[in-house]
């Protein structure tokens, strides 16, 4: 038997613990507030020193024994990972046309592009972060770890046919000193840009790596040594990782080290005197195993189309939503992921024939899709609804496409600024201003102020420190008109939207805390965010800026495209009376934060009214969330492009007033 590679049962118990984590991880069960498994997301990390440890035994047997070949190697991975990845991907595409609104289908095809293709990960790289309240929404989201591991699978034989002069021992070090450079590198992207270093095989090298090594030292029958519970010390301190690594931890970096150095203690000194070896071997748990890379397939998906049907939130669903994965897992695992692997029931040519011919006509389905998502499926007023706004750099300046410069314009504030970005920009250039922006989820223009989870007080990237980099860009910056706007009453009541009609968004799990996190009740909380907001006005002030304040947007407490998407569906015509918010719950809901804003008074400072645009204005006592034409926000919250143009009208409509000092 080789020395590299023999079939070791408690892998495919280790697979099981990787994909259950995943998928109890994504499924969110929650537990005095929070994922009972907060950490699941490790699962995917687990996967990565597997599939190193496995795919380097693979090639240096092939190595050993000479009968190596690229072709072969490629193609074995190819029936592997590919037909049931097309199979779950054709299998999307209906529940995607009838529950995708247009732009979500544009999205969707573009995943599917990027996930045949081996580059999900640098899709989902210029999205938004893995941990957004979004990404659920994102059906093929998941295949982003496969992009890192089939980009792994191209170099790997590349470098240890390079390497096929050297001994085993230099390929270890040669491992070695790669991990190490991978590792810092990944750790200092985490602090500087963590989509980068989540996303991309450079930053995630050393997680395969470690198996990689592992597969060197497996001839030197360590699990023969002296260390028979290592393999117990290994899965447990994996799994208290599970529980105390969250979406905050700095990952993947050192401490990301903790449960790959455990999993490599499973893998290395496996034995039959350990407890969690045969536990790892049980029957049962092997069977997992075997089925691991269906479940992960199958999950997101399945999760993703029961969120956008609206049905995912309780824990019966969830449940059956599980049993549901594990039931196409088995049977895709017989119907299509062993025959494929078979030579012998389908040779190279039958395989690589089936193959091309599915990914040309998936992709060319997809690419189809990516130019307007199919908008033919539904009425016109859904058909250019943009699903997210366009995304610019923070505290970079464009400059104004008129020859008579008017002088220049910052926008400042969370999504809600950010959802309107688009408009304001493409306004202020033609209209002769220089525009700049600083937008942050989550974040309005407080200083002094850390946005910090409530049950631990740690810090969101809205911190101190981020807001004295705004503060200071707005100093260092000419005379500007300052835009200052955002969800300020998400901050002010500590919680979510209820429009007393019916859609609750929840709770909140945030709240503003000075740097001592001394602020222990929410009075406290609200006058140092008025004391604190009136001492950031004053500075933009005093730097020669004039502000004007956007006052809270309505809040809806329901998807608008798909509330009316689903009216569209049941009577194929909008609703005779209209989909509207109580004017009355916005008046009770923004109180204090129109308390905070008008206690800024001076005469550099001018205010702009929402509630004047979309409230009281075709019915008495609602806020609209639609007009005949056109959709006015892209989800519960946030403004569509066309809501953004009616906030620019009134913008445009104070800068020109003889009243406006600027």
């Amino acid at each position: 038997m080789n020395r590299f590679i023999t079939y070791r049962p408690e892998i495919d118990g280790l697979r099981t613990v990787a994909v259950l984590s995943v998928i109890f991880y994504h499924a969110n069960f929650n537990l005095f507030g929070q994922n009972f498994i907060k950490g699941g997301f490790l699962g995917v990390d687990i996967f990565f020193v597997i599939s190193g440890y496995l795919i380097t035994s693979i090639l240096l047997t092939g190595l050993e024994t000479r009968d190596l070949t690229l072709m072969n190697f490629y193609e074995r991975r190819a029936r592997r990972i590919l037909p049931i990845l097309l199979f779950v991907i054709t299998t999307s595409i209906p529940f995607s046309w009838f529950l995708l609104l247009p732009p979500e289908f544009q999205q969707y095809s573009w995943q599917t592009l990027s996930s045949i293709f081996s580059v999900s990960n640098f899709y989902f790289w210029t999205e938004d972060s893995y941990w957004s309240a979004e990404s659920i929404l994102k059906p093929l989201l998941n295949t982003w770890s496969l992009g890192v591991e089939e980009q792994f699978y191209l170099f790997m034989p590349l470098l240890l046919l390079f390497t096929i002069k050297q001994n085993l021992r230099q390929i270890r070090y040669l491992f070695y000193t790669l991990a190490i450079v991978s590792l810092i590198a990944s750790h200092y992207m985490s602090s500087e840009d963590t989509q980068s270093s989540f996303y991309l095989l450079p930053f995630r090298a050393w997680e395969i790596l470690i198996g990689a090594s592992i597969a060197t030292l497996r001839d030197r029958k360590l699990s023969n040594l002296k260390f028979p519970f290592f393999p117990s010390l290994g899965l447990a301190v994996v799994l208290a990782c599970f529980f105390f690594f969250d979406e905050n931890t700095l990952h993947p970096s050192f401490y990301t080290l903790i449960p790959t150095l455990g999993v490599g203690l499973v893998i290395l000194f496996a034995n039959p005197k350990d407890p969690i070896t045969n536990f790892l071997q049980n029957r049962v748990v092997v069977a997992i195993g075997l089925i691991s890379y269906g479940l992960y397939l199958w999950h997101f998906p399945v999760f993703s189309y029961l969120t956008h049907a609206g049905v995912f939130q309780n824990f019966g669903t969830k449940i059956g939503a599980i049993g549901l994965v594990f039931l196409l897992s088995i049977s895709t695992y017989f119907l299509i992921e062993k025959p494929f692997r078979s030579f012998s029931l389908i040779n190279s040519k039958v395989f690589w024939s089936i193959l091309i011919v599915w990914v040309l006509v998936l992709s060319s389905f997809a690419y189809v899709g990516t130019k307007d998502g199919f908008s033919f499926r539904f009425p016109k007023i859904l058909h250019n609804l943009p699903s997210e706004p366009e995304r610019f750099n923070n505290h970079t300046w464009f400059n104004s496409e008129s020859s008579s410069s008017q002088g220049r314009i910052i926008l400042v504030g969370d999504s809600h600024m950010r959802s309107i970005a688009p408009n304001f920009k493409n306004w202020a250039k033609k209209k002769g201003f220089d525009y700049a922006q600083s937008t942050l989820g989550g974040c309005m223009f407080i200083l002094n102020m850390n946005r910090v989870k409530k049950r631990d007080f740690q810090k969101s990237g809205c911190n101190t420190s981020f807001q004295n980099e705004r503060l200071k860009f707005i100093l260092e910056s000419p005379p500007s008109i300052v835009f200052i706007g955002g969800r300020l009453q998400i901050i002010t009541e500590e919680k979510m939207f209820d429009n007393q009609e019916g859609d609750n968004e929840g709770g909140y799990d945030y709240f503003l805390q000075n740097e001592q996190n001394s602020l222990n009740t929410i009075e406290k909380r609200r006058q140092a965010i008025k004391e604190n907001f009136q001492k950031t006005v004053h500075n933009i002030i005093s730097a020669g800026h004039t502000v004007v304040l956007i006052y809270p947007v309505p809040e809806v407490g329901f998807h608008v495209p798909k509330r009316i998407m689903k009216e569209l569906k049941i009577s194929n015509t909008l609703p005779e009376q209209p989909l509207s918010t109580l004017h009355s719950v916005y008046i009770n809901r923004t109180k204090n934060s129109f308390s905070i804003l008008d206690s800024i008074v001076n005469d550099q400072t001018h205010r702009i009214y929402p509630s004047d645009i979309f409230c009281d204005v075709d019915l008495p006592d609602r806020c609209i969330v639609y007009t005949p034409n056109a959709i006015l926000y892209l989800d519960e919250d946030h403004l569509s492009f066309e809501g953004g143009e009616l906030i620019l009208r009134k913008i445009e409509e104070v800068i020109s007033s003889p009243d406006f000092k600027y």
